[in-house]
C-alpha cells in the first residue's frame, strides 16, 4: 500500500501543490502541502538541477508550501493523499 502511495505522491508533486498526510519519525501525524513544481516555489528555493528526482530508496523530498522550505518524509510513513492544487 505505501509503495503505491509513494508512487502516486511522486507522480502528483510535479503537477502542483499536493495535500497529504504522513506519520513523522516521532509518531506525530503531520498534514503537509508540498510540490516539486519550480514555478510554485520562491526563486531562491528552486532546485539548481531540475533533473533531480527528489527521491531515494526510502525517502521523498518535497518543497513545503506552508513552511516555504524543503522537507522529507519516509515513503513507508505516507498515510493519505488528499488533493492537488494546480497553477
Amino acid at each position: 500500500m505505501q509503495t503505491k502511495l509513494a508512487e502516486k505522491l511522486m507522480a502528483k508533486l510535479p503537477t502542483g501543490v499536493v495535500c497529504f498526510q504522513f506519520k513523522k519519525a516521532n509518531g506525530d501525524i503531520r498534514y503537509a502541502a508540498g510540490t516539486h513544481n519550480p514555478s510554485m516555489m520562491p526563486a531562491d528555493k528552486r532546485p539548481k538541477d531540475l533533473t533531480k528526482t527528489h527521491e531515494t530508496k526510502t525517502n521523498i523530498s518535497y518543497f513545503d508550501f506552508v513552511k516555504q522550505d524543503w522537507r522529507s518524509l519516509k515513503k513507508d510513513n505516507i498515510m493519505r493523499i488528499a488533493t492537488t492544487i494546480t497553477e
